[in-house]
């Protein structure tokens, strides 16, 4: 495994709770107006994904705040 590999799996399971919550978000913040229509398909944007992650950590961010 390379350590990008592993950037990437801790990553995932930081935000694996919280990425549902990121998902909504992105669709309700980029999803309506999109143009790409990719989604249609079963296919992911890589914009979605890049907004999804940045919503979870802004979520993940707020909680720690809280803490």
């Amino acid at each position: 495994m390379t350590k990008e590999e592993i950037g990437e799996a801790i990553e995932r399971v930081a935000l694996q709770d919280l990425m549902e919550a990121g998902k909504s978000k992105a669709r309700q913040d980029i999803c309506l107006d999109c143009l790409d229509r990719r989604c249609e398909s079963g296919r992911v944007c890589k914009e979605f994904l890049r907004r999804s992650k940045s919503y979870a950590w802004e979520i993940a961010s707020e909680k720690a705040e809280l803490n």
